[in-house]
């Protein structure tokens, strides 16, 4: 067992340098982007702050691994995970980081320097709901910091096969919704004229596509029909089972009770939660005011990811716990749902706003529509992360 354990560290260690060496490549690259004289200046800062935010996630993520690897090695019991004051600590982070971000905006200034208040707006706030999961369960919980940790870090890396597994969907997706639409009456057309649009856009240089053009692409009932098969339906299941599958292999062996293992499954989320929300809003990173839109849409989606997992996480207590196993199912298939009608609903606002045919009225009313929806989806997700913890500790004290 011991052996075991050893070999372990080894390999998480051989997994932090590889990731540190990968880590200081993208900033030794930020650093030379804007250098390059064959491209633009604008695709030049957009570049390097893109590989420096890239740079700065994956140091973060190197620092906790290491620090596990060396707490791990020593053998020593692992301190609870209750951050009575961490809290302040993480929310007067938070607010530094809004003010230096605010203060970039304010100066027009956008380039690499800006890396660390991107990965700080992101992980700070996700990393505020959990403390507050698990403030609200209590000492009674019984979860470590190398607990916490190690289960972050295994969500952390789940993004990896999700990309993978997701990407089959998108192919999967198209093939059943090509398949539908060559049935269905007028399908076959829409079909031959998606076809011709894709075919007379290989045939121009990237700059020459616009916004517009894309707008007609996404209007259209099939890039729909897979984009919903692909985000509500299947996306849900793949990640919801690839970013507890940490929770699972190690509660198998010590068998959480609900409460802790709510927490697992939270912090699995979180991980998870932490590189989709600095990948995604890279995307954003284009001007000051898509750059606050896009860190900002993270909060809620950060609460989505932990609430959901925690979810998953919390059936696996009660199947371990012996009592009404059926619970696992019920749960996992809440988590799908709930994340289902959460990328629905950015679906939806898409699609209507791309919709050209469209009265401008119902295109405004149909936006607010899925905005309350999205919000109301976030406030349950913000409800449930500290509300199951109070429940079950409760429970658990009864």
């Amino acid at each position: 067992m011991q052996n075991r354990r050893a070999v372990l560290w080894i390999v998480m260690t051989l997994v932090a340098l590889l990731l540190l060496a990968v880590s200081l490549g993208c900033l030794g690259l930020a650093f030379l982007a804007p250098t390059m004289r064959t491209i633009e200046a604008e695709q030049r800062n957009l570049s390097a702050l893109l590989l420096a935010s890239m740079g700065v996630l994956g140091l973060s993520v190197t620092a906790v691994l290491l620090w596990s690897c060396l707490e791990g090695s020593t053998e020593r019991p692992a301190p609870l995970f209750y951050p009575r004051r961490a809290w302040i600590t993480l929310t007067v982070g938070w607010l530094l980081s809004l003010a230096g971000a605010a203060a970039l905006i304010s100066a027009g200034t956008l380039n690499f320097l800006a890396a660390p208040l991107h990965v700080a707006l992101v992980i700070l706030p996700a990393l505020l709901l959990y403390a507050a999961a698990a403030l609200t369960a209590g000492r009674q919980a019984g979860v470590t910091r190398r607990q916490a940790t190690l289960l972050s870090l295994s969500g952390a890396f789940s993004t990896l096969p999700a990309i993978v597994a997701e990407s089959v969907g998108i192919l999967v997706s198209g093939l059943l919704v090509v398949v539908g639409a060559s049935v269905v009456p007028g399908g076959a057309q829409e079909l031959e004229r998606l076809m011709e649009q894709l075919s007379q856009w290989s045939q121009l240089p990237p700059q020459t596509i616009t916004p517009e053009s894309l707008t007609t692409l996404f209007s259209s009932p099939v890039v729909l029909a897979i984009a919903f098969l692909t985000l509500a339906v299947i996306t849900p299941f793949v990640e919801e089972l690839l970013k507890t599958l940490g929770v699972v292999v190690v509660g198998f062996r010590r068998r959480p009770q609900p409460l802790q293992a709510f927490l697992w499954g939270a912090a699995a989320g979180l991980g998870f939660a932490i590189i989709e929300g600095v990948l995604n809003s890279s995307m954003s990173l284009t001007d000051g005011a898509s750059w606050a839109a896009g860190v900002g849409a993270r909060l809620p989606a950060s609460a989505m990811h932990i609430f959901a997992s925690g979810l998953v996480g919390l059936g696996w207590g009660y199947f371990w716990e012996g009592r009404q196993r059926w619970r696992v199912v019920v749960c996992y298939l809440i988590a799908m749902v709930f994340h289902g009608l959460w990328n629905f609903s950015v679906i939806a606002v898409a699609g209507i706003q791309s919709g050209a045919s469209l009265p401008v009225a119902f295109t405004h009313a149909a936006t607010i529509g899925g905005t309350l929806v999205v919000a109301v989806l976030a406030l349950i997700a913000v409800v449930g992360i500290v509300g199951i913890p109070l429940r079950l500790r409760k429970r658990t004290t009864a």
